[in-house]
């Protein structure tokens, strides 16, 4: 993240994946964000650790994730540094 902050609880989709961090399209846009594939400064890159998978959970409780936009898999919540993303 280096200097960016991005806000705690943050939502979004996960567009690119590289080797230890992932480039992220966040729902809502912020300051320190940056422009990905066009869109508004929503974006960031962001450690593979620091981001939760809830699309299991909300499937799990019977509601139907939103959908994400093409080419994307998981929904992302932005957190702390030490929580690990969970693969289904």
């Amino acid at each position: 993240l280096q200097g960016s902050t991005i806000p705690f609880g943050s939502q979004g989709t996960v567009v690119g994946i590289l080797s230890g961090k992932v480039d992220v399209l966040f729902d809502l846009e912020f300051n320190s964000g940056f422009k990905i594939r066009g869109a508004m400064n929503s974006g960031a890159c962001v450690p593979k650790n620091s981001l939760i998978n809830i699309t299991y959970g909300k499937e799990r409780k019977g509601r139907k994730p939103t959908e994400p936009p093409i080419g994307s898999e998981k929904r992302l919540l932005a957190g702390k540094e030490n929580v690990c993303l969970k693969q289904k």
